[in-house]
């Protein structure tokens, strides 16, 4: 059964809290979908703003595309799930 490629996913976020809540959030549904990943996170005032991303965070940055669901909330485990299942052709 060949390898399944390692997802590499950025959560771009000034608030330390929801960064971890999505954190969470996304290792429980890679978990679920039986994906692997490395989660990272960038958090640099400056950096967000230069990206653009100010007002739009959290966003998450994945295969060099930004996602935003919703400016100013966490993403929660079955947003997680149904991006992912989108992204990994399922869904």
């Amino acid at each position: 059964m060949p390898e399944k490629q390692l997802m590499k996913i950025i959560i771009w976020d000034a608030d330390a809290q929801r960064i971890a809540r999505i954190d969470r959030n996304l290792r429980i549904a890679m978990q679920q979908l039986g994906m692997r990943g490395l989660v990272s996170s960038m958090s640099e005032p400056p950096l967000i703003g230069r990206m653009g991303l100010i007002g739009k965070t959290p966003v998450l940055e994945i295969g060099g595309f930004y996602w935003s669901l919703k400016a100013g909330s966490a993403i929660s485990v079955e947003e997680c799930l149904s991006l992912l299942r989108k992204l990994s052709g399922g869904g």
